[in-house]
């Protein structure tokens, strides 16, 4: 077993994804990229990753079939079944002591399969407790590695444009701070060189005074005095409020309801708080950073891909550059999570009451309040378009009128002007109201019929398809809009 400390994390040149189920072996060349999973083979036996003449044409093969003849790079990506990453708490000691004191600690939970593995460690100290915490991170066998890169030099990749992706399925973890399974949420404050891991579970909330009520969503300004409390501890001079902070969720944690994140933009009282700090929002499953780049602080911010689309698709990192407002991650005990269409937006915070339509996030769920909405999923694509400036929702957030507006706008099949709309509103006191409201205006037109659980189109001619738009206005969450449109005017059969 080969110990070392690690005081770097290592990131691929490029970001490429694969299948979250199997060693993915990635080539690029010019434009063109392979992804090659051999988990399968590797486990039934099929593929000897010991002999490297057959892993070389494995990828020769492979290589092939994509078309790629000359590849310039390569990443080998281990997922988390081969290699996995571990938080352990040892009594401070010595360097000298750590890594002995290290590979008791895994050999005691891994047992005889620890001689498979190679490990490295990273220190984070903490002043809370009389242990301090290292990360630890161990892959598959050297062997196996090494194999590998020897089959990747068969076809004509140098060793130095091989680069091992070796933590949390096929991605890197967010640079020096690695969290594993055991932290789920977890808060990562980092100043200078100095990492401060702090589990954010129920136990501790108490104790460190984090915020998470179940009720309402966290304000703002609490999630920046937690920050202060949290670092509050940490030696002069690196007390204070951190240049870097991190904030993580893990969605496989069986205590949360997590299908996406909630990153949530306040308005100018957060800027006064905070404006040297930069907020990462990380995703565990993937590893994704969502927001990053403290030194850029432009007028706007660029969302670059989708939040959570499956591996087979997943497009590169989506990369916030952050501005004069600080986003916020919601978690346990609310219910209004987004995530971030495919297209590239690019926001303009000062003029976003005109470019709303730029800001579109499909809605996963919405808060409790809402329950009428999460109906309406169940027939409709929905998306939400923020329409009230930033400082405006923030002003809004959190106040509870029982008013909902229900708007409908169609495409009228009966007008004979080309590109007609009919457009019909109305008002209900409570979410019990909602349905009821769309169901009665959805009975005034012919091509739309009235179902249990809401409203549906009739049946149409395949050619055409349904066309039409429901807009839900609330004050629970963001004055947000839900809307559904596709691209033909509706045809009722007979």
């Amino acid at each position: 077993m080969n110990l070392k400390r690690n005081n770097h994390q290592v990131t691929p040149d490029c970001l490429i994804e694969f299948s979250r189920y199997g060693i993915g072996i990635v080539t690029q060349s010019s434009d063109e990229r392979l992804a090659s999973t051999a988990y399968q083979q590797f486990t039934e036996g099929s593929l000897d990753f010991t002999d490297t003449n057959e892993v070389a044409k494995w990828l020769l093969d492979g290589l092939k079939a994509a078309g790629v003849n000359a590849p310039s790079t390569a990443t080998v990506c281990i997922p988390r079944h081969l290699g996995t990453i571990r938080v352990l708490e040892v009594p401070v000691l010595a360097d000298v002591d750590l890594g002995s004191a290290i590979e008791l600690e895994l050999e005691s939970i891994l047992g005889d399969e620890h001689e498979l593995f190679d490990f490295d460690y990273v220190a984070c100290p903490t002043e809370l407790s009389s242990t301090s915490q290292f990360v630890v991170v161990f892959t598959v066998s050297r062997t196996l590695i090494d194999s590998i890169k020897c089959a990747f030099q068969a076809v004509g990749i140098r060793p130095a444009q091989i680069t091992l992706s070796e933590c949390m399925y096929w991605k890197p973890a967010p640079r020096n701070a690695v969290m594993a399974d055991e932290l789920s949420n977890a808060i990562v404050v980092r100043h200078d060189r100095v990492d401060l891991v702090v589990r954010y579970r129920h136990q501790l909330l108490q104790s460190q005074s984090l915020p998470l009520d179940l009720v309402e969503p966290p304000k703002v300004d609490h999630w920046i005095a937690a920050l202060r409390r949290l670092t509050a501890s940490l030696p002069s001079p690196l007390a204070g409020l951190p240049s870097h902070c991190q904030l993580l969720i893990d969605r496989d944690d069986p205590g949360l309801d997590v299908d996406a994140l909630a990153v949530h933009a306040f308005g100018q009282q957060v800027a006064n708080q905070a404006s040297d700090q930069c907020i990462e929002v990380v995703d565990f499953e993937f590893s994704s950073v969502l927001s990053t780049n403290p030194a850029v602080r432009t007028a706007g911010f660029n969302l670059a891909s989708p939040y959570r689309s499956r591996p087979s698709g997943f497009p590169n990192r989506a990369k916030v550059a952050m501005i004069a407002t600080v986003f916020v991650l919601l978690v346990a005990g609310h219910q209004l999570y987004v995530r971030y269409r495919t297209e590239q937006l690019s926001i303009e915070l000062a003029n976003l009451r005109d470019r709303s339509a730029e800001v579109d996030r499909q809605l996963v769920r919405l808060t409790p309040e809402w329950t009428a909405a999460n109906h309406l999923q169940r027939w409709l694509q929905s998306r939400v378009a923020w329409n009230e400036s930033i400082r405006e929702i923030a002003t809004e957030f959190g106040k509870s009128e029982n008013l909902y507006v229900v708007r409908m706008q169609m495409d009228d099949p009966t007008n004979s002007d080309q590109g007609a709309i009919t457009r019909v509103e109305g008002r209900a006191r409570n979410t019990a109201d909602v349905l009821d409201l769309t169901r009665q205006l959805a009975a005034e037109y012919p091509w739309l019929s009235v179902m249990p659980n809401g409203i549906e189109p009739s049946r149409v001619d395949p050619q055409f398809g349904s066309q039409f738009r429901v807009e839900i206005v609330g004050t629970s969450i963001e004055r947000a809009s839900i809307e559904v449109q596709s691209n033909n005017p509706p045809k009722v059969l007979p």
